[in-house]
């Protein structure tokens, strides 16, 4: 393992950038990294979801509601494990969703240990988030963009000077189960904003074919203009691009409206949230939304790059190829909440098939994968510290995700596994994979994962 001497912020020393005083991007010797604030070359690598609210219960049995001894220790042991970031905050809202995090304490502590760490500007919630017949919001309205810069009017006041914020991100996954959110927008009042755009992307793709558009959705315009008024449409749940075979049984006519609304829909959050957070700071980096794999395209990912310093696919995958998104992009890329396993042997809920040797030895292979790769800038890794007890992928899948059990008992397999991973950071990062090595790598990655995920 290659021995560096590192900055403050953990920056190799001998990897040299421009020194601005804030966290930024340069790509030196063919490798994409994040420069330090003193100008070293720095690849974060942590865990997604440090703090959640789904450990109440945790907290109240081995803290007793002690927030700041909970997660003082859970720091302490974070860092013990080689963490030297945490590239997705201190939680997000699908992580927190009755507000029993306290993120300024979280955030105070990440500085005082000299951890370098994003943090949310939220823009709108996973659908895991959603409560009882809720939808994600008009982001077409003016309404919409008054709360988005509140909000970064909040957060950028925080933190604007702040050298060891690595930068700003939206949320998780947002992007997913779209023929809900379009459904919803498209439905609105007679003059809504969200409804007009939607209306103005058919009538360009329609070139004021009205006949044509009512053949498609069983319509009775006698304009396309109808639909911002009197008429609307409706995308079936079989437009779900994370279902390849049911997105298959979708209607192929429709399909080409369905992703080019999609798509407006992404640019604008993407615009929108590059103008606010800009607005009120001009420092820092924009990491935009940590993207689930079917949700964006190559090409959508090109269309929303101007509006962000990185792309931030979750999860190296085939769907989207992330040597396409960077030939597209000509920007790093940053792996967002990569895939590290949900799935344990355990007899909680339903019976999952993983061992703890296959999960160490899944995360041997994903920072080969990832962090070998000279595109990448940075990982966060989809983990919790202990075991869920409560929340949707505890009680949905009788998912156990911790690093820890619930009681706190190491999975010594996997916690010996990311300790010598961890240690090797440096020499990933400065010893990056050829294109050959990485074709082989990844095949190997992938071929792995989908035995595990036939095994479950």
């Amino acid at each position: 393992m290659t021995s560096c001497e590192t900055d403050q912020y953990g920056g190799i020393t001998s990897v040299k950038g421009e020194k601005t005083g804030f966290f930024h991007l340069e790509k030196i010797n063919g490798r994409e990294w994040f420069i330090t604030p003193e100008g070293h070359g720095f690849l974060p690598v942590g865990i997604s979801h440090i703090y959640s609210n789904d450990s109440e219960v945790t907290v109240k049995e081995h803290y007793n509601f002690d927030q700041q001894k909970w997660v003082d220790d859970w720091l302490d042991r974070y860092l013990e494990l080689g963490f030297n970031s945490a590239p997705a905050g201190g939680t997000s809202p699908c992580r927190d969703k009755r507000g029993f995090i306290n993120l300024d304490y979280i955030e105070d502590k990440f500085i005082e240990k000299k951890l370098p760490f994003t943090t949310g500007v939220w823009q709108f919630p996973h659908p895991a988030e959603l409560r009882f017949q809720q939808e994600r919001p008009d982001i077409f309205s003016n309404y919409y963009a008054d709360l988005v810069e509140k909000r970064a009017e909040r957060v950028c006041a925080r933190h604007k000077d702040n050298p060891f914020l690595l930068g700003y991100y939206y949320g998780f996954g947002g992007f997913i189960n779209m023929s809900g959110w379009i459904n919803s927008v498209v439905t609105g009042h007679a003059g809504a904003a969200g409804r007009a755009a939607i209306a103005e992307i058919l009538m360009e793709r329609y070139q004021g074919d009205v006949s044509q558009f009512n053949s498609t959705y069983g319509t009775n315009c006698s304009k396309i203009e109808d639909i911002k008024t009197s008429e609307t449409i409706e995308f079936g749940p079989e437009f779900n691009k994370f279902n390849e075979r049911v997105y298959a049984t979708a209607d192929p006519a429709k399909k080409g409206d369905f992703e080019a609304i999609s798509d407006a829909f992404a640019i604008r959050a993407y615009q929108l949230g590059h103008e606010l957070i800009k607005k009120y700071d001009p420092n820092h980096l924009i990491l935009g939304m940590y993207v689930k794999a079917a949700s964006f395209s190559p090409e959508l990912w090109q269309k929303v790059i101007p509006y962000a310093d990185v792309s931030s696919p979750q999860h190296i995958n085939p769907i989207s190829p992330h040597n396409e998104i960077y030939k597209l992009t000509k920007k790093p890329i940053f792996v967002s909440d990569q895939t590290f396993g949900h799935d344990f042997e355990t007899d909680r809920v339903h019976k999952r098939g993983l061992t703890d040797g296959e999960q160490a030895k899944n995360y041997q292979n994903l920072m080969n994968r990832v962090v070998g790769d000279r595109r990448v800038c940075g990982v966060s890794i989809c983990r919790t510290f202990y075991d869920l007890l409560t929340g949707p992928l505890r009680t949905g899948a009788g998912a156990n995700e911790g690093i820890f059990d619930e009681h706190g008992n190491p999975r010594e397999a996997i916690v010996q596994a990311i300790k010598t991973e961890n240690a090797k950071i440096h020499d990933y990062a400065l010893n990056p994979l050829s294109e050959a090595q990485l074709l082989e790598v990844e095949e190997e990655f992938l071929k792995y994962n989908h035995l595990m995920h036939q095994k479950v």
